[in-house]
């Protein structure tokens, strides 16, 4: 204890500290700002449409880009942050960077071709709405298809900063996608656009622009990148197959992250009608603080474990790390409980989005305040997991909380409504947590069992 003291002071007095200090504060106001500008954007969008068949068609729809804008940001991130780093340290980060960029870029264009061609057919299906919106559906989902590859862009840029400790260039680059968002909402509106058709079009256009943005940084990054030797080449080999197997348990645990948030989206819709509006009005407002503060936090947490910590000290600092993070966001959680309803008010109520509509929101958010718990707190022990190259533990336990949270929803939903869907993932989802803090609890050795 003394030597974790000794630890904390010289940390938080020195250079260093200082100087990371500065970047958290820089980093959590730049990314506070894009989250405002990504709520203005919803607080227009509820103002204009409300709770109706647009919202319903064109937020179910826009779960697949931002399908993809997860996984970038946070399932390739767990694995590229500390990988990239070691290759820059090791002096093959261009050849590293290449070979990926050749297996995203064919991803990204496959998954773009999939969701056009699929656009009045499966696509609906998957996302619950071919019942009432299935036409609506189709549109949105040709044109939402153009914003796949400049988001597998973004995440990999957005990847590259943080693992050169550049949060703040990070946090500007990931702004310009919301920023750009809502500016050409309000531009298409004001040119009297079709309203309808407005939303996914400026959803692409802030793509675009982002990932124009990206492709920028990133040859700026390789250019200053030193060069590998002859002998460092020969290591590339290895060294990349390690990197997939890696990234191959993040993806598969984004898969079964991105079914269970489909399926929270499908019975959303079985509770009845303006329940998948309900659930991702409740979703931007509980997720504001994981992604505007819990999140950049923990990219700034593994980009230092990754650089900085040797084997001998990482349990103990990063058990501190966690029982620190934990304290906050159960405050955070308990703020959203107590002012739900005055903030969903002062943040969606106008137009035509009625106080009853704020009644359903405010209602969900209880549940949802417990799934922020759970999800902030799995977020950061991924990131430890991955550092570590235990990505494969991680996954399992995840799938093992996916498929009890999917197991309790259909029974949930038909008692409780749309809160009964939420609650199962907490239920689920809590399993994996607990998982995961006995795991590095008894892998660390932090206890004599």
């Amino acid at each position: 204890m003394a030597s974790l003291r000794r630890w904390m002071f010289s940390r938080f007095l020195s250079k260093e500290g200082r100087f990371y200090l500065r970047t958290v504060f820089l980093v959590l106001a730049i990314n506070g700002g894009s989250k405002v500008v990504g709520f203005a954007r919803e607080v227009y969008i509820s103002s204009l449409y409300g709770v109706s068949r647009v919202t319903d068609a064109f937020f179910a729809v826009q779960q697949i880009p931002l399908f993809a804008q997860n996984y970038m940001f946070g399932a390739f991130n767990l694995v590229f942050i500390p990988s990239f780093a070691h290759a820059k340290q090791e002096r093959f980060a261009g050849a590293f960077l290449k070979a990926l960029l050749r297996v995203l870029v064919s991803v990204g264009f496959v998954v773009a071709g999939l969701m056009f061609a699929g656009a009045y057919k499966w696509v609906p299906q998957i996302v619950g709405v071919a019942g009432v919106a299935r036409d609506l559906a189709g549109d949105f989902a040709q044109i939402l298809a153009l914003s796949i590859l400049p988001i597998v862009l973004l995440g990999v840029s957005y990847g590259m900063l943080h693992a050169e400790r550049q949060h703040v260039k990070a946090m500007l680059v990931e702004l310009v996608l919301p920023f750009v968002m809502f500016l050409s909402l309000i531009g298409l509106h004001l040119i009297q656009v079709n309203n309808t058709y407005a939303l996914p079009w400026s959803f692409v256009i802030g793509a675009l622009v982002a990932g124009g943005c990206a492709v920028y940084m990133m040859r700026r990054l390789v250019r200053d990148a030193p060069v590998s030797p002859p002998q460092k080449r020969r290591a590339q080999g290895p060294y990349l197959r390690g990197f997939f197997k890696q990234l191959s348990a993040s993806s598969t645990e984004n898969v079964g992250f991105n079914l269970n948030q489909l399926l929270n989206v499908y019975f959303a819709g079985t509770t009845g009608a303006g329940s998948i509006a309900v659930y991702a009005y409740t979703t931007r407002l509980a997720t504001f603080t994981l992604n505007g503060v819990v999140t950049p936090l923990n990219q700034m947490i593994q980009a230092w474990l990754s650089n900085n910590e040797t084997s001998e000290r990482r349990g103990l600092h990063f058990a501190f790390i966690a029982l620190a993070m934990a304290l906050l966001v159960l405050l955070i959680a308990l703020l959203l409980i107590a002012f739900r309803e005055p903030m969903v008010r002062l943040v969606y109520e106008r137009g035509a989005f009625s106080a009853y509509d704020t009644a359903r929101v405010a209602q969900t958010l209880v549940p949802y305040a417990g799934y922020f718990i759970v999800v902030a707190l799995r977020q950061l022990y991924a990131r430890y997991f991955f550092v570590i190259s235990r990505g494969g533990a991680y996954t399992l336990l995840s799938l093992v909380g996916y498929a009890i949270s999917n197991l309790l929803k259909p029974f949930l939903a038909t008692s409780m409504g749309l809160s009964g869907v939420i609650w199962a993932c907490v239920v689920g989802e809590g399993v994996t947590l607990l998982l995961l803090i006995i795991l590095f609890v008894r892998e660390e050795g932090l206890v004599p069992w």
